[in-house]
């Protein structure tokens, strides 16, 4: 339970360094973007982040298929480094499907799409990783235990 709470205040406090961040860099010339406050670009930030559902199942089945092809011993690597390439695979997933859209011209780069890019997926590679994590070592201590 411990680590629940210490994973949700890492997770709230990243949210918070970036809504700042968000906050400062957004373009004000956009009437969204004209009068939003730190706590607003907050809550945009945990929309953002919770609504790509896309995004959630993709994150799911990348660590569940490098945490697989750790247990089979394809890949030797730790933990640190399967949640750095979960990351990159997740961030670059993003990137082609949003150059895509740029390709077609129905999207911009600006502050909201390089979040939607980078920010959105670290959250969901953090969640997930330690979601997934925590499912492989719970099957390992009951299939120890039989």
């Amino acid at each position: 339970m411990i680590k629940f709470f210490k994973l949700t205040g890492i997770i709230f406090s990243i949210f918070f360094v970036y809504s700042i961040i968000f906050w400062s860099f957004a373009d004000k010339s956009i009437p969204f973007f004209n009068d939003m406050g730190i706590l607003e670009a907050f809550i945009l930030l945990v929309a953002m982040t919770t609504l790509e559902f896309v995004g959630i199942i993709v994150s799911f089945i990348i660590f569940l298929i490098l945490f697989f092809l750790r247990k089979r011993k394809t890949i030797i690597i730790d933990n640190n480094l399967l949640f750095v390439i979960g990351f990159i695979v997740l961030a670059l997933f993003n990137s082609f499907f949003y150059l895509f859209f740029i390709s077609k011209n129905l999207a911009v780069i600006d502050v909201e799409s390089i979040t939607k890019i980078l920010f959105v997926p670290l959250i969901h590679s953090i969640i997930f990783y330690n979601f997934t994590r925590f499912i492989i070592e719970r099957n390992n201590k009951h299939s120890k235990k039989k």
